[in-house]
Formats: structure tokens, sequence, C-alpha cells
């Protein structure tokens, strides 16, 4: 069984600034990306609201397995993410989920306060959940004790469909934005967005993962998985998950999850 000690050392083993690992010479005479680094190993799970069921997908070839079906009452999510501790939350947009797809036991932590929309949660190592609220553009920390809001920093950037994720090997928030096709970092203590690259391939609703083994992003978008290169905005198709015409979310586990 792979454990969380694995798993980080695997991350952390990735220098700063690495896309499909660092391919790049420090010359910049060869702009051709190297072919993401993919791994057996990794679970990606996503929400396929048109099935009503949980899919694992397969990082390799974007293929599908089931793993349990939505139960009554949770119609779906925008954003999917596990914590470090094995834990899984949804958010449907205006309200935080906790959701065991193992015992299948659900509850809605709470409504986001004020209105906020959220579709892009991320768990931030040890810390805990973040997200991109939408109507103020800012970061927030997100409480899994009742939903509510703490926030950390306007990010200076629109966003329409996106996607968040946490990039443990560089300590920083990675995000896209189908708005334009672009990939930003986001500075976890002020919120502020920098811009990375512009992404070649057309957005639309976004899931956006950091896989904890082989440390490459993973995105979909409609029904395409993709693998995304941080440092040249190459985007991979590696393939087409599910039924769902909007892709919206995708989450990666950090500990073996029996039922997945």
């Amino acid at each position: 069984m792979r454990s969380l000690v694995v798993l980080m050392f695997l991350v952390g083993c990735a220098d700063p600034g690495e896309g499909f690992s660092a391919q790049q010479p420090p010359d910049g005479s060869d702009p051709t990306p190297a072919p993401p680094v993919l791994s057996e190993e990794t679970t990606l799970v996503t929400v396929d609201e048109a099935l009503s069921q949980l899919l694992v997908v397969d990082s390799l070839d974007a293929s599908t397995r089931v793993a349990v079906d939505l139960p009554a009452g949770l119609t779906g999510s925008c954003s999917t993410v596990f914590t470090r501790g094995g834990e899984m939350y949804l958010s449907q947009g205006r309200s935080l989920v906790r959701w065991d797809p193992c015992s299948e036991d659900w509850e809605v932590i709470g409504q986001f306060s004020d209105g906020a929309q959220i579709c892009g949660i991320a768990s931030r190592g040890l810390i805990g959940l973040y997200g991109i609220e939408r109507t103020t553009s800012q970061l927030v920390r997100i409480s899994t004790a009742d939903a509510s809001l703490s926030p950390v920093g306007p990010t200076g950037v629109f966003w329409a469909g996106h996607g968040l994720t946490w990039d443990e090997a560089n300590e920083r928030f990675l995000a896209i934005t189908g708005d334009d096709d672009t990939l930003h970092s986001l500075d976890p203590e002020t919120g502020e967005a920098t811009w990375l690259a512009d992404l070649d391939h057309e957005f639309h609703s976004v899931g956006v993962e950091v896989d904890p083994v082989s440390g490459t992003l993973f995105a979909c978008t409609r029904r395409d998985l993709l693998a995304v290169d941080i440092v040249t905005g190459h985007v991979t198709v590696l393939g087409e998950v599910g039924e769902d015409e909007n892709c919206a979310d995708l989450g990666a586990t950090w500990l073996d999850v029996p039922c997945l």
C-alpha cells in the first residue's frame, strides 16, 4: 500500500519550475515539449453527472471504471479534492460537501457565506482547504467544520470556468481559467496570481489536479483528459472521459482508498 510519506517524497523530488520533468534546456534551444510523465500508480477520479457516478480515470489513456453511484440527493460536483488524511470534499458551487465513497455516507457541511461561488477547491498540504471565490476574485480558506470562508487576498484575475490545485513541490496554488485559456500560480499567503503560460487548448469547464505520484498537472474540459506542461503551456490530450460533456472536477488520492 502506498503511504503518505512515500507519495510526499515523490512529489518533493521535482525541481521548482518544472513542467514535464524540466524538459526544456536552459538556453531554450529546443521548444518541443517532451511527452508528459505518467504513472500507472496515479488514481484520478471525477464525478460524472451524466452517469450519476464517481469514476476512476486511468491517467494513461482516460479510460474509466465506475467506483460508486452517486448517493440519492447528491446531484453532482464542480470541484473534487482529497485531503492528505484521505477525506473527500466536493464543492457544489454554493456549498461544501463531505463524502465517503466507500461507505456512501455524505453530508452538506454548510453553505458558503455571503452568496459566495466557489468551483475551484484545493487541499494545501496539511493546512486545510482553499478555494477561488468567483464573485470577488479572491483566494479564500474554507472551514471544513461549517464551510465558512476566511479571505486570503485578491488574485487580480477574472475567473470564469476554472480549476484550482496545490503544487506541493513549489508550495503554490496552480489555477487554469477557461476565460482566456491561461495558467497561473497563486501565492498561498497573499492570493496574488502570477501568469505562467498561455495554453494551446481551448478550455470551457475546468477540472485540475497536480498528481502526487508523477508531479504532472492534469486537467479536464468538456470530455478531454489533459496533461499540461507548466513551463511551455503545451497541452497533451490523453483521451475522452466518461459521458459528461462538461467535466469540471478532478481529484487525486494521496492515500489508498479501498473502494477506488
